[in-house]
């Protein structure tokens, strides 16, 4: 899944966020491929572990909407436990 990842941000490597959005546009079907690649993996990977992947992404925005509360964290890129 690592190579995929890493195959995925070979498109924006060395790239500056001025640049995102036109190769986001330039290599739209590359880039949709390797998410494609990424996110048949992680099925497979649940699926292998037995998770039900729907209901453990859920549990975790979740934790996550209480560890980072919108007018706590908004804006902000500390860790929950410096907000």
């Amino acid at each position: 899944m690592s190579v995929e990842a890493s195959e995925l941000l070979e498109h924006y490597q060395w790239a500056s966020d001025a640049d995102l959005a036109r190769i986001s546009a330039e290599r739209r079907q590359d880039i949709a491929d390797e998410i494609a690649d990424i996110a048949i993996l992680l099925t497979y990977l649940a699926n292998d572990l037995a998770f039900d992947l729907e209901e453990i992404v859920r549990t975790k925005l979740k934790k996550n909407a209480e560890k980072y509360p919108v007018a706590k964290s908004k804006g902000i890129s500390r860790k929950y436990d410096r907000l």
